[in-house]
Protein backbone atom coordinates (compact mmCIF):
# COMPACT_ATOMS: atom_id res chain seq x y z
CA UNK A 1 0.00 0.00 0.00
CA UNK A 2 1.67 3.19 -0.54
CA UNK A 3 0.11 6.95 -0.65
CA UNK A 4 1.41 10.02 -2.66
CA UNK A 5 1.06 13.08 -0.61
CA UNK A 6 2.61 15.41 -3.44
CA UNK A 7 4.82 14.82 -6.45
CA UNK A 8 7.94 14.65 -3.67
CA UNK A 9 6.64 12.53 -0.82
CA UNK A 10 5.52 8.78 -0.74
CA UNK A 11 4.57 6.87 2.03
CA UNK A 12 4.40 3.48 1.27
CA UNK A 13 3.63 0.19 3.80
CA UNK A 14 4.42 -3.36 3.62
CA UNK A 15 3.07 -5.82 5.85
CA UNK A 16 3.62 -9.35 6.73
CA UNK A 17 1.42 -12.46 8.95
CA UNK A 18 2.78 -15.81 8.54
CA UNK A 19 1.10 -18.65 10.56
CA UNK A 20 2.54 -22.52 10.49
CA UNK A 21 2.54 -25.88 11.62
CA UNK A 22 4.68 -28.35 10.06
CA UNK A 23 5.55 -31.98 10.69
CA UNK A 24 8.80 -33.49 9.95
CA UNK A 25 8.47 -36.68 7.99
CA UNK A 26 9.80 -39.92 9.58
CA UNK A 27 12.62 -41.90 8.23
CA UNK A 28 11.33 -45.02 10.23
CA UNK A 29 7.90 -45.80 11.83
CA UNK A 30 9.28 -45.99 15.32
CA UNK A 31 10.25 -42.76 15.69
CA UNK A 32 8.45 -40.14 17.67
CA UNK A 33 6.49 -37.55 15.52
CA UNK A 34 7.08 -34.26 15.73
CA UNK A 35 6.15 -30.96 15.12
CA UNK A 36 7.24 -27.04 14.54
CA UNK A 37 4.80 -24.01 14.88
CA UNK A 38 5.73 -20.50 13.69
CA UNK A 39 3.94 -17.02 14.11
CA UNK A 40 6.04 -14.25 12.27
CA UNK A 41 4.61 -10.65 12.05
CA UNK A 42 6.90 -8.54 9.46
CA UNK A 43 5.99 -4.24 8.81
CA UNK A 44 7.82 -2.00 6.68
CA UNK A 45 7.20 1.57 6.69
CA UNK A 46 9.06 4.17 4.04
CA UNK A 47 8.81 7.07 3.23
CA UNK A 48 10.11 8.77 0.04
CA UNK A 49 10.77 12.45 -0.50
CA UNK A 50 12.53 14.51 -3.15
CA UNK A 51 13.53 17.55 -3.09
CA UNK A 52 15.46 19.50 -5.98
CA UNK A 53 18.88 17.68 -6.45
CA UNK A 54 18.08 15.51 -2.91
CA UNK A 55 16.11 12.03 -2.63
CA UNK A 56 15.75 10.89 0.81
CA UNK A 57 13.69 7.60 1.84
CA UNK A 58 13.19 6.69 5.24
CA UNK A 59 12.79 3.44 6.68
CA UNK A 60 11.52 1.47 9.38
CA UNK A 61 10.76 -1.93 10.06
CA UNK A 62 9.52 -4.00 12.62
CA UNK A 63 9.64 -8.07 12.75
CA UNK A 64 8.41 -10.01 15.58
CA UNK A 65 9.61 -13.90 15.09
CA UNK A 66 7.98 -17.35 17.00
CA UNK A 67 8.59 -20.52 17.39
CA UNK A 68 7.71 -23.58 19.15
CA UNK A 69 8.95 -27.20 18.40
CA UNK A 70 7.55 -30.33 20.20
CA UNK A 71 9.69 -33.19 20.48
CA UNK A 72 7.04 -35.35 20.67
CA UNK A 73 3.60 -34.68 18.81
CA UNK A 74 1.56 -36.01 21.40
CA UNK A 75 3.15 -33.95 24.72
CA UNK A 76 2.30 -30.33 25.79
CA UNK A 77 5.97 -29.82 26.30
CA UNK A 78 7.82 -27.71 23.60
CA UNK A 79 11.53 -25.62 23.69
CA UNK A 80 10.64 -22.18 22.12
CA UNK A 81 12.55 -18.85 20.50
CA UNK A 82 11.54 -15.56 19.57
CA UNK A 83 13.19 -12.11 18.58
CA UNK A 84 11.75 -8.70 18.17
CA UNK A 85 13.49 -6.65 15.85
CA UNK A 86 13.43 -2.83 14.88
CA UNK A 87 15.51 -1.77 11.79
CA UNK A 88 15.75 1.31 11.18
CA UNK A 89 17.64 3.15 7.79
CA UNK A 90 18.25 6.27 6.54
CA UNK A 91 19.47 6.78 2.67
CA UNK A 92 20.45 10.68 1.60
CA UNK A 93 21.35 10.73 -2.09
CA UNK A 94 22.83 13.54 -3.71
CA UNK A 95 22.75 14.23 -7.50
CA UNK A 96 23.80 17.84 -8.13
CA UNK A 97 26.88 17.05 -9.94
CA UNK A 98 27.15 16.17 -13.60
CA UNK A 99 29.62 13.04 -13.21
CA UNK A 100 29.51 12.12 -9.28
CA UNK A 101 26.36 11.02 -7.48
CA UNK A 102 26.76 10.74 -3.24
CA UNK A 103 24.90 8.60 -0.67
CA UNK A 104 25.12 8.41 2.99
CA UNK A 105 23.49 5.67 4.81
CA UNK A 106 22.90 5.10 7.89
CA UNK A 107 21.70 1.39 9.39
CA UNK A 108 20.68 0.86 13.11
CA UNK A 109 19.01 -2.63 14.04
CA UNK A 110 18.00 -3.43 17.52
CA UNK A 111 17.04 -7.28 18.24
CA UNK A 112 15.38 -8.47 21.74
CA UNK A 113 15.71 -12.12 22.01
CA UNK A 114 14.92 -14.91 23.96
CA UNK A 115 14.65 -19.04 23.74
CA UNK A 116 14.43 -22.03 25.77
CA UNK A 117 18.35 -22.83 25.60
CA UNK A 118 19.42 -19.18 25.36
CA UNK A 119 17.90 -17.12 28.08
CA UNK A 120 17.39 -13.41 27.21
CA UNK A 121 19.49 -11.59 24.96
CA UNK A 122 20.04 -8.26 23.15
CA UNK A 123 21.57 -7.08 20.44
CA UNK A 124 22.54 -3.63 18.69
CA UNK A 125 24.09 -3.22 15.17
CA UNK A 126 24.53 0.35 14.03
CA UNK A 127 26.28 1.14 10.29
CA UNK A 128 27.55 4.18 8.22
CA UNK A 129 28.58 4.47 4.47
CA UNK A 130 29.56 7.15 2.53
CA UNK A 131 29.63 6.38 -0.87
CA UNK A 132 30.46 7.94 -4.74
CA UNK A 133 29.27 6.87 -8.06
CA UNK A 134 31.41 8.38 -11.32
CA UNK A 135 28.81 8.63 -13.55
CA UNK A 136 30.68 7.84 -17.47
Amino acid sequence: MHTRFNNRNIFKYYGELFDSERHFSLIRPSETRTKYQNFNNRNLLEWESRLQKFKSITRIAFLDENYRYYENIDSNRYSFGEAKTIIGKYDLEYSGLEKFQFNAILTNTYTMGEGSSIGENNRNIFSAALLMKHLA
